[in-house]
């Protein structure tokens, strides 16, 4: 029976042949070409070697790919060779964001699509999800703070107004919090020592399409030491969602004692009256809470 490495290096060999039997032509194939009528974009209609060889996570094949290309393609062939995604009804994906979602998804192959072949870390595919929005929601910090380092727009949201910040705030995920947090912190420092006024698309309580901000999300799905870094970093404990509810009141109808307690000593306003006249203790009477909520 053939080792792991036996058959990784024979599917590599296989797309590798594939791509350069005809030379440029299999590499950027004038057929597969196609503009998108949405974003008026070049794009292909079938995955590329480079794509394939990204899902598989396969740098062997992805370095050799590029260094063909280097010779056989100008130089604007090379860069869409590079950046190219695919059909819009394939998802609209390039290799970087494959490599990043892919199941052998590894930090080697992101930093060489990016720093080695030039690939825009700031792409997104056609359901507006970005190569941080996928490092955040698979937890992979080692390729968030590669991202962080080049300058990735840490204020991009999907399609329903989340960021990063909102998505690893709800899924409890404090290390990415805190490391997005500080990159914020140093960036606004830099920003202010260089004289730069001009406002950023990414603030501590920025809030997604139903007005929620990060604590919120937290406090909902009862992540403390979030809270608590949030808090620390400056954000607000008195804001509402589009409902009027604030972190204080989400705390209050989850019982989570921990977590009211804590908004309450950040100055969280107990008496805040919702559009349908609730304040968070009748909020939490109202969900049979714990006595020590009420």
């Amino acid at each position: 029976m053939a080792s792991a490495a036996a058959c990784t290096s024979m599917k590599s060999n296989y797309y590798l042949n594939e791509a350069l039997n005809c030379k440029n032509t299999k590499l950027l194939n004038p057929l597969n070409l196609i503009k998108d009528e949405q974003s008026g974009e070049i794009r292909v209609k079938e995955l590329t070697s480079l794509h394939v060889a990204s899902i598989m996570g396969n740098m062997l094949t992805v370095k050799e790919l590029l260094k063909q290309a280097k010779v056989l393609l100008s130089p604007e062939q090379y860069k869409l060779f590079v950046n190219v995604k695919v059909a819009r009804e394939l998802g609209g994906n390039n290799a970087l964001l494959y490599a990043c979602n892919s199941r052998n998804s590894n930090f080697i192959l992101v930093d060489f699509l990016i720093n080695e072949a030039g690939s825009d870390p700031n792409t997104m595919n056609d359901y507006a999800v970005n190569c941080l929005l996928i490092a955040t929601k698979k937890s992979q910090l080692n390729i968030l703070d590669l991202l962080l380092k080049t300058g990735v727009d840490i204020g991009f949201v999907d399609r329903n107004g989340n960021n990063a910040l909102h998505i690893a705030s709800a899924a409890g995920y404090a290390d990415i919090v805190e490391m997005i947090l500080l990159y914020w912190s140093k960036s606004k420092m830099q920003a202010h020592k260089n004289g730069n006024t001009e406002g950023s698309s990414f603030g501590i309580d920025c809030v997604d399409n139903s007005e929620t901000t990060s604590l919120m999300k937290a406090s909902i799905n009862g992540h403390l030491k979030i809270i608590e870094l949030l808090l620390r970093f400056g954000a607000s404990p008195r804001q509402c969602n589009n409902r009027g509810e604030s972190a204080l009141t989400l705390a209050c109808m989850q019982e989570n004692y921990a977590i009211c307690e804590r908004l309450l000593i950040a100055k969280g306003e107990v008496n805040h009256i919702d559009p349908t006249g609730r304040t968070p203790l009748l909020k939490a009477a109202r969900h049979n809470s714990k006595p020590e909520i009420l």
